[in-house]
């Protein structure tokens, strides 16, 4: 698929904040870092499923965190609290 910058950019602008308080600012800034490298990789292996698919955009969501969780090696569950936090932000509830 096509790697498009904008994702990554907008969705670590809202899982910095959780995740500096799990994590540390330290760990954060790496695994955002490592993150941005991983996704890339991540989209440019992945067969592309054509612009207007629906399935797209999931795609391009779901591999911010994947490529976080996995740059920065955390568990499931300790990523998992940092997901509730991102989704309990009132801009992305409204979206």
């Amino acid at each position: 698929m096509k790697y498009k910058e904008i994702y990554f950019n907008l969705f670590s602008l809202f899982l910095k904040k959780p995740m500096v308080k799990k994590f540390g600012k330290d760990k954060t800034k790496e695994s955002l870092q490592k993150g941005r490298i991983l996704y890339r990789e991540m989209l440019e292996s992945t067969e592309d499923v054509g612009e207007k698919n629906p399935m797209a955009h999931n795609i391009y969501s779901a591999y911010v965190f994947l490529a976080v969780c996995r740059a920065g090696d955390f568990s499931v569950e300790d990523f998992r609290e940092v997901i509730a936090a991102f989704m309990d932000n009132r801009l992305i509830r409204k979206s």
